[in-house]
């Protein structure tokens, strides 16, 4: 199948579906495919021979919020090659859509532009003020203010970290810092806090 710069190649017509082709394809007009997340399905173009990439690419989204790790094989052929103009759905923040898989196995796929912190915070005062204690401490990442603290706890401390409640996220402040204000209830269980940096 050869598609020319005018031509449109659609498999799935305002419903997701799959154009099957018993020889090699090369596409040069403008190819739509259609993706739902909700639906965890997306249209496809296959073929035991090869595809040659041409041409804009013009995906939809048809349902659902599109996160990290969604993963969509739009093209299943024999082998690969070419390239796109690529007309790709919005994405929220920190998300990007990675299309290096294309001529690898037909797929696109959402990553997350956030790195992860690579070391944690510091807690460098406790302080009683009034009925509250506040905890004060410095993010060490670079850039400073990059990523949010997690505020932990737990009522034993032999609990392992990763089994700690988490009670609230908030972004560093424009220094790097952050303050903590924890209420101080008399009466109530022993409670143990940690503070840690995420993305």
């Amino acid at each position: 199948m050869q598609a020319n710069a005018s031509s449109i190649v659609a498999p799935g017509e305002l419903a997701v579906g799959v154009l099957i082709v018993s020889n090699g394809i090369s596409m040069a007009g403008t190819n739509l495919m259609e993706i739902s997340k909700t639906g965890n399905t997306n249209d496809q173009l296959r073929t035991t021979g090869s595809i040659s990439y041409g041409g804009v690419l013009v995906v939809n989204n048809l349902a659902g919020t599109l996160a990290a790790g969604d993963s969509f094989k739009l093209f299943n052929a024999g082998s690969y090659s070419g390239t796109f103009i690529t007309n790709l759905p919005p994405l929220s923040a920190g998300l990007a859509w990675n299309t290096n898989n294309l001529t690898v196995n037909g797929t696109i796929a959402v990553i997350s532009t956030v790195s992860s912190p690579t070391t944690n915070v510091t807690i460098n005062t406790v302080t009683r003020i009034g009925t509250n204690l506040v905890i004060h401490g410095t993010n060490n990442n670079v850039p400073n203010t990059a990523f949010h603290y997690l505020v932990l706890t737990t009522a034993n401390l032999t609990n392992a970290l990763s089994t700690w409640t988490p009670v609230v996220t908030n972004p560093f402040d424009a220094g790097g810092t952050f303050d903590y204000t924890n209420p101080i209830v008399p009466g109530s269980a022993r409670q143990f806090i940690d503070i840690k940096a995420v993305p």
